[in-house]
This record gives C-alpha cells, sequence and structure tokens, in this order.
C-alpha cells in the first residue's frame, strides 16, 4: 500500500468517461445515467466500489473528505472508472453526484473506523496513518465536534437512544423509487416504516410529517376534496434546508423542481400553485387543523440546518 502523495496523477484524457456520447459499449461497467427530468439515476452497486479503493489508498491528512489531497482524489476516481461509466454530455451532472458520493462515502468509512475496535475494519489503514487520525480524533476540538454531533442526533440530548433516519437499506430513495414505482409519498412511506408496513414510524420526525398528512387528509375529506395530490401534500409539510435538501426523499429531492418545493422559514405552512386553493379553503373552515399543521411544520423546521441522517460530516 502507498500514501496518496506517490501517486501520479490521472492524464487528461481521462478526465472524462466515454469517447463520444453514441458509444455504447458492453464492457461491464455500471452506467450512471440522466433522467428525462434531468436527475441523476447512480445505482447503489456503483456506490460500493468506493470503499475497496479508499482502503487501498489512505493518506495522513485524510481525516475528513475535505482534507484529502487532491491526487489522491484524482486517483481515487481512475480507480472508480474502472467500474462505473457516463456519457461526456451528462459531465456536469454526474460529477456533482460523483463527488458527492465519494465525500459521503468516504466519511462514512472513516466514521466507522473511528468508532470500531475491529482489525479486520482498520488493518487495511497504515499503521501510521491510523496513529495520526486516532489521536486527532483525542483532539478537544475533534472530541466536542463528536459530542455535538451525537447530540444532533438524538434530538438534542446526547443521553438519549438514537433514532432510526430510515429504513430503506443501501438501496437510494431515488432507486427504491424507480424499483417499486413509487412517488415521493410512497418512497417517504415505504422507507421510513418499519418492515415497510406503511404504519410504524422509524423515528419522532418522520410521525410529524404522517401526522400532517392525516391532518391534510382529514381536511380534505370534510372539504370533500378527494382528487388532491398526496405528493404534493408531502411537499407541503416539508422544505428545502440550507444545502437544498428535502428531508424524508434523500437522492429522490433531485426530481423535484426547485419551484415545487414550498419554502418556508416562519414556522407557517407555505402555500404552492394548485394546493394554494385547498389550504385557503381549509383555513376559512377548519381552523383548527390549519394550526395543526402550523405547529407540526414549526418543530420541524428546529431541526439542525446539517440535518442529522448520520455522524460523519455533511457533503
Amino acid at each position: 500500500m502507498r500514501l496518496g502523495g506517490s501517486r501520479a496523477a490521472p492524464g487528461t484524457s481521462n478526465s472524462r468517461v466515454g469517447a463520444n456520447d453514441d458509444e455504447d459499449v458492453a464492457d461491464g461497467r455500471i452506467e450512471i445515467t440522466v433522467r428525462p427530468d434531468g436527475s441523476v439515476f447512480w445505482p447503489s452497486s456503483a456506490s460500493g466500489h468506493f470503499r475497496p479503493i479508499f482502503k487501498s489508498e489512505s493518506t495522513l491528512e485524510g481525516i475528513i473528505w475535505k482534507r484529502v489531497p487532491l491526487i489522491t482524489k484524482q486517483w481515487y476516481e481512475v480507480e472508480m472508472k474502472k467500474h462505473i461509466k457516463w456519457k461526456p454530455r451528462n459531465e456536469v451532472k454526474v460529477r456533482r453526484i460523483y463527488n458527492k458520493k465519494a465525500c459521503e462515502l468516504y466519511n462514512k468509512w472513516v466514521h466507522e473506523v473511528r468508532n470500531s475496535n475491529d482489525e479486520k475494519v482498520t488493518s487495511a489503514i497504515p499503521a501510521n496513518v491510523l496513529e495520526h487520525w486516532r489521536e486527532h480524533w483525542k483532539s478537544k476540538d475533534a472530541v466536542k465536534k463528536s459530542k455535538i454531533a451525537k447530540a444532533n442526533r438524538r434530538g438534542g440530548n446526547s443521553n438519549a437512544d438514537a433514532e432510526s433516519t430510515h429504513t430503506g437499506g443501501s438501496r437510494s430513495f431515488m432507486e427504491t423509487s424507480q424499483k417499486m414505482g413509487l412517488g415521493p409519498w410512497g418512497t417517504y412511506e415505504w422507507t421510513h416504516t418499519k418492515h415497510h408496513n406503511g404504519s410504524e414510524y422509524c423515528s419522532t420526525k418522520a410521525n410529524r410529517i404522517k401526522e400532517g398528512m392525516t391532518a391534510i387528509e382529514e381536511g380534505m375529506s370534510q372539504l370533500g376534496d378527494t382528487e388532491y395530490s398526496r405528493d404534493e401534500a408531502l411537499l407541503s409539510l416539508v422544505h428545502r434546508d440550507n444545502k437544498k435538501r428535502i428531508y424524508g426523499l434523500g437522492s429522490l429531492a433531485a426530481t423535484v423542481p426547485i419551484e415545487e418545493v414550498f419554502d418556508s422559514s416562519d414556522g407557517h405552512i407555505p402555500s404552492g400553485p394548485s394546493y394554494a386553493q385547498r389550504l385557503e379553503n381549509l383555513e376559512k373552515n377548519h381552523m383548527t387543523i390549519i394550526e395543526q399543521l402550523k405547529m407540526i411544520k414549526a418543530r420541524l423546521d428546529k431541526r439542525n440546518d446539517d440535518g442529522d441522517s448520520s455522524a460523519p460530516p455533511v457533503c
């Protein structure tokens, strides 16, 4: 095993995948595609190739992804391109997702190394690198950040039990949606209930979203409106955070146009095209339901801006 600094940077000719847009060679690599709506479809099988590559080349600086030397990141990419490909015309969109995946999965791997005493997890890392990382993790700054992250994952109480963030497994939400033919609400329900039963939600936050959906359904029922969209209703209960993520949708958020997410920062139920009329009717005739929705939304807005989906740094 060699440290990243000993690698030569990949040549310019390897900076893109595929010779031209018409090339479709069955070379065994997984193709990362762009869907008609412009979102990138990244199969979970592609993500599985990252970790062996990370393990084969670790650096002293690589305590988190943003500190990994550029030359090492370039080498990771060269190795990944032995397993994945995409068309040159999709370079910009796919590269954005590639960089995000690399960051998330690298930080997750390092987090597991930090919290494991299993030699199988740490044996692939050179002794000097592992020792350097462990010294860093003992520093006051690292310990402080770890405590903050731990508390965030437990609703502000570091002594409480951490709740599951979803039940979707390693498959991305977008892949789940595509394979099962589900929309945003169907995907949310499947990935946030125990045994995917649609009734036992995995966390307090997931329960609050369900409470909001139930309130909307009851209100619409009283109005005699049976044609409303549950996907649209879900988007009225959540909004993009400072990192443009939508709680509960994961990668599927990329399929939601910006204008269809009802942004809010004041704790009030936002409005949007076509749905505004229905919520206005609810406000006139069923104030109790509107107030309930506002309280649920206000509680959701108090969550940490960086989210609490995992312990590793958010990319």
